[in-house]
């Protein structure tokens, strides 16, 4: 399951949409949540995956080990547009 607007990620979400995306957990039973991306990722999907996401077709979401990464990778696809 994926779900978007955690609270305190904020500004990691303002940043996903600028690519039209949407930034969240996937979560899958009880246990913890990955942060993920979902959305118009068809035209970034390389640059995520070089960015170290992995794609999670439970939640059909980008993954990433944390938020930092997810928001380092969002600053670095933004900055190259």
């Amino acid at each position: 399951m994926f779900i978007s607007n955690i609270h305190g990620k904020e500004s990691i979400n303002t940043l996903a949409q600028q690519l039209g995306c949407t930034a969240g957990e996937c979560v899958h039973g009880a246990g913890y949540g990955r942060p993920g991306l979902i959305g118009n990722t068809f035209g970034i999907k390389d640059q995520l995956k070089a960015a170290g996401a992995r794609w999670d077709g439970a939640c059909k979401a980008w993954t990433f080990g944390g938020w930092g990464d997810l928001e380092a990778a969002l600053n670095t696809i933004i900055a190259a547009e």
